[in-house]
């Protein structure tokens, strides 16, 4: 038994195992972390597609007056929602092939939950700031103009800009007209 023990035949083989084994853990757990992290984002891209699809079921009626507000009820909007997420998981995709991760929706476990709502002062005035700040500067741009329109002050203007077309032609060269108009 001495010499079983005091052998140094197979040592190479007990020292390959004692590095190969950790070295086949650690890549067991990189790659469970590797699809719970390929899962992550299959889920997150999953979810925002749906928010993207609720979101896009605004109200018509109120986006005409620049308001923007969910225009399904709150049972339609879990429903696309479900809908929506679920089309997006890879295990819905191509049903049968391989998948590194194998994601599913569970049932009854979303809901879509409105954080903010037009009843709200502060919501419904940030909306109607932002529409303003489009709306505002053209529609101010268009009274201004109107009123010179109609008190006939465009011709002199009309005048002013045709002058300083032609000063700026007299100003130039003479070679550099020529070549531009060949």
């Amino acid at each position: 038994m001495r010499e079983f023990v005091r052998s140094e035949r197979g040592v190479v083989s007990v020292y390959l195992i004692l590095i190969i084994v950790p070295i086949f853990l650690f890549q067991a757990v990189l790659i469970d972390f590797a699809r719970m992290k390929l899962a992550e984002k299959e889920t997150e891209t999953a979810v925002k597609a749906a928010t993207r699809s609720v979101m896009s079921s605004y109200d018509k009626e109120l986006q005409a007056m620049g308001l923007y507000g969910l225009g399904i009820s709150q049972d339609k909007t879990d429903a696309l929602f479900r809908k929506v997420f679920a089309s997006n998981l890879s295990s819905q995709v191509s049903a049968g092939a391989f998948h590194y991760v194998d994601t599913r929706p569970v049932e009854n476990g979303m809901r879509v939950t409105p954080v903010y709502t037009l009843a709200s002062h502060v919501i419904f005035e940030r909306q109607v700031l932002e529409d303003m700040k489009i709306k505002a500067p053209i529609e101010f741009t268009l009274e201004i103009t109107d009123k010179f329109r109609k008190s006939g002050t465009k011709a002199p203007f009309h005048l002013g800009s045709q002058f300083s077309k032609e000063a700026a032609e007299i100003e130039m060269p003479h070679g550099s007209k020529r070549k531009r108009a060949r």
